[in-house]
């Protein structure tokens, strides 16, 4: 009879090191799959019947914050409007401003010109004009600039136009893109959990022998 006994009782020990690691692994690795789910859905709230609680996803329902910070970080951080404008303001782009206008003007002149001018002439004229042009493009760039500046701070604003674009995003087609780049490391995720969770049931399962055999 004791034989008996004590082989129930090491069948149910060893069911134990088994059972519970398979448990915790299996709840492990399941939650995580929710977990990383519910990062987008479900889209819209879900109450829980019976009670005032509901359920929704991170992003859905962070959207709208998620995209004024996203903004003001673009704004603040990586594209100031402070370095936009000066990015154009300097002197290389009013170079080329400059003689971009002073070619167009040579090319303008030589159109308006007699064909009865001789071709020196019309070189030397065409050559005049475009100098005199390409001097006073320089000034009206300058100025044109220094008046842009104070009106591109006051009507540009960067964080304004990246939130209206994040919350023009179709969230399902986010959803995918994410997954798809993430689809390796989002696993890895799935399975730690699994890993973590069949551990946590190994020391589950020596705390219940242990404890067991306190009792015995």
């Amino acid at each position: 009879m004791w034989q008996h006994v004590y082989r129930g009782r090491r069948r149910l020990l060893s069911a134990e090191w088994l059972i519970l690691p398979v448990i915790g692994g299996l709840i492990g690795y399941v939650t995580n799959v929710i977990a990383i789910r519910m990062l987008f859905r479900p889209r819209h709230p879900v109450t829980i019947p019976g009670t005032s609680l509901s359920v929704h996803g991170l992003i859905p329902r962070r959207h709208e914050e998620l995209a004024r910070a996203i903004g003001d970080i673009v704004e603040n951080d990586l594209l100031p409007i402070d370095s936009l404008v000066d990015m154009f303001d300097n002197q290389e782009y009013r170079e080329v401003i400059a003689d971009s206008i002073a070619c167009h003007v040579d090319k303008r002149v030589r159109t308006v010109l007699p064909d009865f001018l001789p071709g020196a002439v019309q070189d030397a004229i065409a050559g005049f004009v475009r100098d005199a042009a390409g001097r006073e493009a320089h000034q009206m760039v300058a100025a044109a600039t220094e008046g842009m500046r104070g009106r591109i701070k006051e009507n540009l604003h960067v964080s304004e136009m990246v939130y209206d674009k994040i919350m023009e995003l179709d969230l399902d087609e986010l959803e995918k893109m994410v997954l798809s780049i993430s689809k390796r490391e989002l696993r890895y995720i799935e399975i730690l959990g699994g890993i973590l969770g069949f551990l946590i049931g190994i020391v589950q399962a020596v705390i219940v022998v242990f404890w067991r055999r306190g009792l015995t």
